[in-house]
């Protein structure tokens, strides 16, 4: 399934694939879903995975995007979903037990860093529970495994595995992290339980340290809900949803990159009888957006009274997937690397929510419930990711290991069939303060976020120019725009080979439609590897083996004297 969307690719693509699956052992409706990031457009399909995601939920690729692993908080798997080396058994105890088969029900319990200046080498940090009593459970401590993807072929081993960190009744889940102003080393939060104290964690190429506790603000009971960084860094926020009769409250922090504290507490009453919570910030840090069950609220952080600019951007539709009585309400929320924000459902189903422009105030966020539909059943998971691409706070007195960092110019764009319009976003890392978009029409920009009009269909080369006063970096790619000509008929390119059957299970048939000829045929997976190379001598028709592939949506690219011709995608089933 392709949305219009397309992102560039750029360093650090280590949440470039989220991935989610209930009753993943079961066929389709039931089985793995995979959001994939790495092409020119959003790519959702199924994929069979053996492990199942209840609410915990983690992944990391490398650098270049390609999986590494994946856990649920019960065991961690690796990229060929088997159980990794010394990848079983994580957070020992009953309670991990009794939701072996599932994955773990804790929102936020587990979360992925890269390991600093170790190359291929993670930590994960997780936790579970353990039943103080016959009625509830505690969260008693935090643990931490290190990964080292350089074992067994790249298949990876857990070589350090549930170490604790922490002994300390802690608040279920809400783990999360943000980059140090240095832009290399990690903070990792964690909320004691019935309090107002975190635990702060440094993440260097020393390893993990503690770094002691922070105590700043209002003290709040274990509850469902939320934690966040805000993009840039400069902000924390808690939301948690206590009970119907006490009520939601939202705990906002500035947060200092270079010492890891907690700063200017501010409390907003968020009341509205929310079952559910959840929370996420926009690209640009202005707008906090929380998700209460049936609705969901944008704020506006850089205001003087946060809490005047509250802002309903959406109310429950009644919507239910894939019947009733699964309504698609609003829980667990998470910035993308292509700027929009994914919302699930607060139950099992098959669709997911998105906002399309979350730097927009009010109803220009373009809310667009249950927009995302996935191939099967996703149960209250959604992965946790920090941002891995903040990079060093210029300026700044701890930033001590680079002089100076230029942007890493990127962007993605939204079109519209039938449509001139385009709508850019401007998705850079390392804080440019200056933008030129060269549209490929003789047009420029210096918005940074433009919107353009065409004035004829066919595809452009866009570039965007990202400057600061460190320097600048250019990154281009192909718009295609599609128009109706005067009887409304949408005048598209013309198609100069045709590929069936699509869905592919065994030969794919590339064939001709006009004569024309091609000389190599490329097939590249969802990893954007090629998995099949074939040169020819002008030929118009071919027939490829495709048995030996797995199950996934790939790429096909026809050739002739060295230009690409034709591009389609096929699935293939096995």
């Amino acid at each position: 399934m392709l949305f219009q969307y397309s992102c560039l690719s750029f360093a650090q693509k280590y949440d470039y694939q989220w991935l989610f699956g209930y009753d993943s052992q079961n066929d389709i409706p039931f089985g793995g879903t995979v959001f994939d990031f790495n092409a020119n457009q959003l790519d959702v399909f199924y994929e069979y995975l053996d492990m199942n995601f209840y609410v915990s939920n983690a992944s990391i690729c490398d650098k270049e995007g390609n999986l590494q692993f994946y856990t649920n908080g019960v065991y961690i798997a690796n990229s060929i979903h088997e159980p990794m080396e010394n990848g079983e058994g994580l957070n020992p105890g009953q309670f991990t037990t009794d939701w072996s088969n599932s994955g773990l029900p804790i929102a936020q319990g587990v979360l992925i860093l890269p390991f600093p200046d170790h190359e291929k080498e993670y930590f994960l940090f997780h936790q579970t529970h353990e039943y103080e009593n016959f009625y509830g459970v505690i969260t008693p401590r935090l643990f931490y495994s290190h990964i080292d993807m350089n074992q067994n072929d790249g298949l990876g081993e857990v070589i350090l595995k549930n170490e604790v960190i922490i002994e300390d009744t802690l608040n279920r889940g809400k783990i999360t992290a943000t980059q140090h102003a240095n832009g290399r080393d990690w903070w990792v939060l964690a909320w004691k339980f019935n309090s107002n104290i975190y635990h702060r964690f440094l993440v260097s190429p020393l390893g993990v340290v503690d770094a002691g506790v922070d105590t700043l603000g209002v003290s709040r009971p274990n509850s469902l809900g939320q934690s966040v960084f805000s993009p840039d860094g400069s902000k924390y926020v808690r939301y948690t949803s206590v009970s119907f009769e006490e009520g939601q409250f939202i705990d906002i922090y500035d947060f200092d990159r270079c010492t890891g504290l907690l700063e200017n507490h501010l409390e907003l009453s968020h009341n509205d009888s929310a079952a559910a919570a959840g929370a996420a910030i926009s690209p640009n840090s202005q707008y906090l957006y929380i998700s209460s069950h049936l609705k969901v609220y944008q704020y506006d952080l850089l205001a003087d009274d946060i809490q005047a600019t509250k802002d309903t951007v959406a109310i429950y539709d009644g919507f239910t997937s894939p019947q009733p009585p699964f309504g698609t309400t609003f829980f667990l929320a998470q910035l993308a690397p292509n700027g929009k924000i994914y919302l699930n459902a607060n139950n099992g189903g098959l669709h997911m929510h998105v906002i399309n422009k979350p730097d927009q105030p009010g109803e220009l966020c373009d809310f667009q419930q249950h927009g995302i539909e996935l191939p099967t059943w996703n149960s209250f998971s959604m992965p946790n990711f920090p941002n891995y691409r903040l990079g060093p706070l210029f300026g700044s007195p701890c930033d001590t290991i680079s002089d100076f960092y230029r942007p890493a110019a990127a962007y993605s764009f939204d079109t519209t069939i039938n449509s001139l319009l385009v709508d850019f976003l401007d998705i850079s890392t390392n804080d440019p303060t200056e933008w030129k978009w060269i549209f490929g029409d003789n047009t420029t920009s210096t918005e940074q976020h433009p919107q353009h009009t065409y004035n004829t269909s066919g595809t452009y080369e866009v570039c965007l120019v990202a400057s600061n006063l460190f320097g600048s970096d250019t990154t281009c790619q192909e718009v295609t725009v599609e128009v109706a000509n005067a009887t409304g008929e949408i005048i598209a390119k013309e198609r100069l080979f045709k590929m069936f059957p699509n869905p592919v299970q065994n030969e794919l048939t590339i064939k001709s439609l006009n004569n024309e000829e091609f000389d190599k045929i490329e097939i590249i997976n969802a990893l954007g590897k090629t998995v099949k190379l074939f040169e020819y001598t002008n030929q118009q028709k071919v027939i490829i083996n495709m048995a030996d592939l797995p199950s996934g949506i790939h790429l096909v690219r026809v050739f002739n004297k060295g230009d690409v011709v034709e591009i389609n995608k096929v699935v293939l089933i096995n």
